[in-house]
């Protein structure tokens, strides 16, 4: 008999050869370089999005806080005979029962200022409005990412809002000619557009004392906010909150850790719109 003769399989016949079980084919170049693109666009797309939801939940809050701000100042005025709280510039001020003040603590931009990180101020200032609100967090815009160093350790700031100098300054001029107001019944006398704001966001290089200084024609004394969309969160005395978008470009100022102060801004219509809401002139035989 023959013996049997092993016949060699082609290389055609064992490329058609199915796969055994178990055995995985690798990716190709290809196909790994078209799923990373993939997932490239599908980033492109979500990122945008995720960004716009984190800065919405911030808008929320911020305007939160201002609500319960603005409670507290009506509670004090139900509190205290229609009168608003003091409102005043001055190191110190809040600090004793001889000098109230809606808030105590003044801001810097330099570090070791104790006052940067001190909450204790915000809630328990002589004549302020912290005895109706207890958490001090609600001073702060969730947007406002300013540091300090106190000893070796960086701490975020503690305050991002300020009043309207209009309302419960007491060292008002007579001769003004604009209104300032103490009390309600200074409010009915003359009513600013949309019935005039009490707090403001505040840019993070000009924030100080617990006051907003007034923008004249040109020069801004202190800048707005602009964390919101370029916006910046407003309160009102008929108790509504808001957020405003700034239209002029300048007004949008970034955070550079320097003083933001007197900016010459000629034609920046921000600035009257401040203006109209921040108090009214005077009328003719007006005191």
């Amino acid at each position: 008999m023959k013996a049997d003769v092993a016949t060699p399989i082609s290389s055609r016949v064992i490329e058609r050869l199915p796969l055994r079980s178990g055995t995985r084919r690798a990716f190709t170049l290809i196909e790994l370089l078209v799923v990373l693109a993939i997932i490239a666009v599908l980033a492109s797309i979500m990122l945008p999005a995720l960004g716009r939801s984190k800065s919405q939940a911030h808008i929320a809050t911020c305007l939160n806080n201002y609500r319960q701000l603005q409670v507290a100042w009506q509670m004090y005025v139900d509190d205290f005979e229609r009168r608003f709280p003091f409102n005043n510039l001055g190191l110190g001020v809040g600090e004793r029962e001889d000098d109230p003040n809606w808030v105590a603590g003044m801001l810097s931009r330099q570090d070791q200022w104790l006052d940067n990180t001190n909450t204790y101020k915000l809630v328990h200032a002589c004549g302020g409005i912290g005895i109706y609100l207890k958490d001090p967090q609600v001073f702060k815009c969730p947007s406002d990412r300013s540091t300090t160093f106190i000893g070796p350790r960086r701490y975020p700031r503690v305050r991002s809002v300020t009043m309207n100098l209009f309302v419960g300054t007491q060292t008002a001029g007579k001769l003004s000619t604009l209104r300032w107001y103490h009390s309600t019944s200074d409010l009915l006398a003359g009513l600013p557009v949309d019935n005039g704001f009490v707090f403001i966001d505040t840019h993070e290089d000009s924030i100080s004392p617990g006051v907003y200084r007034y923008p004249s024609d040109e020069y801004w004394n202190d800048f707005p906010a602009s964390h919101h969309n370029g916006g910046a969160t407003f309160s009102f005395t008929d108790g509504h909150v808001a957020c405003h978008i700034w239209r002029d470009e300048r007004t949008k100022q970034p955070v550079r850790k320097k003083e933001l102060y007197g900016v010459k801004q000629p034609g920046n219509n921000d600035m009257r719109w401040i203006q109209e809401r921040a108090t009214a002139p005077k009328k003719k035989f007006d005191p």
